[in-house]
């Protein structure tokens, strides 16, 4: 049978999230994951003697692919109980190496990012996917509504599937003369790291016929502590608006150290009066970062953090923006109110 097994047979189907529509199988052969393996190998200071802790979903590229790395490697691979127990969980197995994403880092380590160029023996720079590989061809196509130098991120090499499962033309419409148009909005930094700043499928135009890209507003805004999660609202509206979910955290931190009595017990404490000044000023503050058609010009702070049991988040954590859009229509339609 290992015989009759070529390097180009398919090896897995993994679904992507369907966050713009039905998911898709995604077909890898064996010589996608092999070649994959072999790129990031130089990479990543991982060696057999260490331990790693693995945690996001297995039906995820990402997690599949460094957990094909830790086989080949022969590490310790510890899997952690939960999301929830994740800080626990580090703390007993004192992992030498884990994967990911970048809003659960900074929920973990306050502030990681600043430091991330002091850390020795990783070559990428915070905010950016890192350097592109050295067999993978990357050029960026672009188009209208995307700022200057960015451009939807082609991918060329063996690491690029072998199209969807029984959907061909959703392959077709995919990998063109060879290159994988991945949906992803990017641009490179010094001309070597690539940075993703959005989905081409997310891009709207407001009713004036401005394009906007949501997740350059909305992971602006998540800079501040302030703000724990937000989504940019504006497709064939007068302008941009948002909902957003408040850091009850660190504006409970901030109204004891003001002297200011607010319940935080209270299910409703998102609409106090002070709340709601200390988010305006944290926007009027980013706002002048963006120009006049991506300024967010009304908000709407809820006060239920959007969850993937909810259904709001993918198990990435990505938003799924038309989900959080129906849940919140009266909210949306309010902000747009004569």
């Amino acid at each position: 049978m290992k015989a009759a097994i070529t390097t180009q047979d398919l090896a897995t189907i993994i679904y992507t999230s369907g966050t713009t529509g039905n998911p898709k199988g995604v077909m890898l052969s064996h010589r996608n994951i092999i070649f994959n393996v072999e790129e990031v190998s130089p990479h990543l200071p991982v060696e057999s003697h260490h331990k790693v802790l693995s945690f996001l979903p297995l039906c995820h590229i990402f997690e599949r692919v460094v957990t094909y790395f830790y086989f080949y490697k022969g590490v310790e691979v510890y899997y952690a109980e939960s999301i929830d127990s994740l800080k626990e969980n580090i703390a007993e197995v004192k992992p030498h190496f884990m994967t990911c994403v970048p809003r659960l880092m900074e929920k973990i380590y306050d502030g990681i990012l600043a430091k991330g160029q002091d850390l020795k023996g990783i070559n990428n720079r915070p905010g950016t996917v890192g350097m592109i590989l050295d067999n993978v061809k990357v050029k960026l196509e672009h188009r209208e509504g995307m700022g200057e130098g960015e451009g939807e991120i082609l991918v060329q090499g063996d690491n690029v599937m072998m199209g969807y499962y029984n959907n061909p033309e959703a392959t077709e419409a995919t990998i063109k003369d060879g290159w994988l148009y991945t949906g992803d909005v990017g641009k490179l930094e010094d001309n070597k790291f690539l940075k993703i700043t959005d989905r081409v499928k997310e891009l709207f135009k407001t009713s004036g016929g401005k394009y906007v890209a949501p997740q350059h507003i909305e992971n602006t805004l998540k800079e501040s502590k302030y703000i724990e999660q937000i989504i940019a609202i504006g497709n064939n509206r007068k302008f941009v608006s948002a909902l957003i979910f408040p850091s009850q955290l660190n504006l409970k931190s901030w109204a004891e150290f003001k002297g200011y009595d607010i319940d935080f017990n209270d299910s409703n404490w998102v609409t106090n009066e002070l709340i709601q000044e200390k988010i305006k000023r944290v926007i009027d503050r980013y706002n002048v970062q963006f120009n006049h058609v991506e300024q967010i010009k009304k908000f709407i702070l809820v006060n239920k953090e959007w969850t993937i049991d909810g259904g709001e988040l993918t198990p990435t954590l990505k938003l799924k923006r038309k989900v959080i859009e129906e849940k919140n229509v009266e909210n949306i339609e309010s902000l747009y109110k004569d």
